[in-house]
């Protein structure tokens, strides 16, 4: 590219620095500032300039501020309880852009790179810990820091996790350090737990579920999968209705933020109203309470959350809805063993969980995950139910008689005297959810098969097992509810 001048030439050099902006967009650019009055170019100069050399990092969080302390840190409204670590100021506006976050940050600078260069040193992590430095090992003058025992700081949301290397064998000095690092951190995180290491061994205390914020909940059941597409939903729903039907008091809260079924499987579109108090009202459908995120954003809305703010709004619907008296609250939980799971975990004295599975490999090794969190988070596992458990085909042939034979899949059918046959086809396998419930020693409540019906019904939002007629599939999910009503405790009336 050549220029006529070189004063040109310069600035489309400089301009072209820009990240996305290649030689032709910076001459543009360039010619564009050319024909605007000078004002206009000095006052953006001036501004550039101004934000050179005036900006500054928030001392507390590291978020850009034009004062010591940003709006965000120095707002008295805001829960200081709450700490979101983010990668960069990006972050922070998005976040902030959608009005239902009202903790504080930390903004790290940047993400860990080693391609590109980047390491702790060059992130604003000294400052998480500097606190500890106030801290000094019982006896000694020197902090923990310096004698080394801060050996990982992990930080998620409001929780903040550390592991210390004490040597010392005095189970004193040891607490002592340890109630010293909770009053401190206490200040500025809601949790704070401390793992032992002595390099060799960690011990860790377990997460224990805290008590059960939801006192007029006899029961909460937590419907899981250890993936998508397994039919979790629709057992959840289908289940929930069922127990509806045998008197029960039920709740129903689909908690899957990003893609909530709940709308959908029960043809439900309205918005809860609240209370005096500000506590959302739960939509009534079969005569069950029922709420979901999806009732709240509309079902067409995009969730593009981070983790705490999905974790704070699990919360928010059990501390922010009015619930009432339930016999039995149902969770229809989003796949996977994430933020929400660990959530739920900590915040609620769950009665069980229901593992939900289809028979594939695929399928198993994902649900193997899920129900070994759940026990090592002390959530007993109520059972297994094997969804799409091979595929029903039933029928009858009118004009039957010695010589007629089917064959289906080079298999020959059997026919009744009547002339009726009934074959079911092993679409992904068999035997999965058996070998499963063998494993945990937990029963297999049951064995759904793909029918028709269940679809339909479920499209329709009109659930299976809460329609008038008896069929197979509505006779499945009433005894799997019995089976379970087996396993917990409901309150007579």
């Amino acid at each position: 590219m050549n220029f006529s001048s070189k004063l040109l030439e310069n600035a489309v050099n400089e301009m072209s620095k820009l990240p996305g902006i290649g030689k032709r967009t910076a001459l543009r650019l360039v010619l564009f500032l050319l024909n605007q009055p000078n004002s206009q170019t000095v006052q953006l100069s001036k501004s550039l300039i101004d934000l050179v050399d005036g900006i500054i990092l928030c001392k507390n969080c590291h978020n850009i501020s034009d004062l010591e302390l940003c709006e965000i840190c120095s707002n008295v409204k805001r829960n200081k309880s709450i700490v979101c670590v983010v990668e960069d100021i990006r972050d922070v506006m998005a976040i902030e852009s959608t009005g239902q976050f009202n903790g504080v940050y930390h903004v790290l600078g940047g993400k860990i790179s080693p391609i590109e260069g980047i390491g702790p040193n060059q992130l604003n992590i000294s400052s998480l810990i500097e606190k500890l430095k106030s801290i000094n090992y019982p006896g000694f003058s020197r902090d923990i820091i310096s004698f080394g025992m801060v050996k990982d700081v992990e930080i998620v949301g409001k929780r903040v996790v550390l592991t210390l290397n004490i040597s010392s064998q005095n189970q004193n000095k040891k607490q002592e350090v340890i109630d010293s690092i909770k009053a401190i951190l206490g200040r500025d995180f809601s949790e704070v737990e401390i793992a032992l290491s002595n390099d060799t061994k960690l011990t860790k205390t377990p997460l224990q579920p805290k008590e059960q914020a939801l006192e007029n909940v006899s029961n909460i059941i937590a419907i899981a999968s250890g993936k998508g597409g397994v039919g979790k939903s629709t057992v959840a729903v289908n289940l929930a209705c069922s127990l509806v039907k045998k008197g029960l008091k039920v709740g129903l809260l689909d908690l899957d933020i990003y893609g909530p079924s709940l709308p959908i499987a029960l043809d439900l579109h309205e918005q809860p109203q609240m209370t005096k108090d500000k506590k959302l009202i739960p939509l009534e459908k079969f005569g069950m309470k029922v709420m979901s995120f999806g009732f709240i954003s509309g079902n067409d809305t995009p969730v593009i959350w981070r983790g705490p703010l999905v974790s704070r709004m699990t919360e928010q619907f059990f501390k922010d809805v009015e619930w009432g008296d339930l016999d039995i609250m149902i969770l229809d939980l989003p796949p996977g063993t994430g933020d929400i799971q660990l959530t739920l975990t900590q915040k609620l004295k769950m009665t069980g969980a229901v593992i939900v599975t289809t028979p594939q490999d695929m399928a198993l090794a994902d649900v193997r995950k899920g129900a070994d969190m759940f026990r090592k988070v002390n959530t007993p596992v109520l059972g297994v139910i094997e969804n799409m458990s091979g595929f029903s085909i039933e029928g009858v042939i009118l004009d039957k008689n010695e010589t007629t034979e089917i064959k289906i899949n080079g298999k020959n059918v059997k026919i009744n005297s009547s002339g009726e046959f009934n074959l079911v086809l092993d679409l992904f396998k068999k035997g999965g959810g058996e070998s499963e419930s063998k494993r945990l020693d937990v029963p297999l409540l049951g064995k759904i098969p793909v029918l028709e019906d269940v679809m339909i019904a479920t499209d329709e939002g009109k659930p299976v097992a809460f329609q008038g007629f008896d069929s197979k599939s509505k006779k499945l999910f009433n005894n799997i509810a019995e089976q379970l009503l087996k396993q917990i405790k409901v309150k007579k009336d």
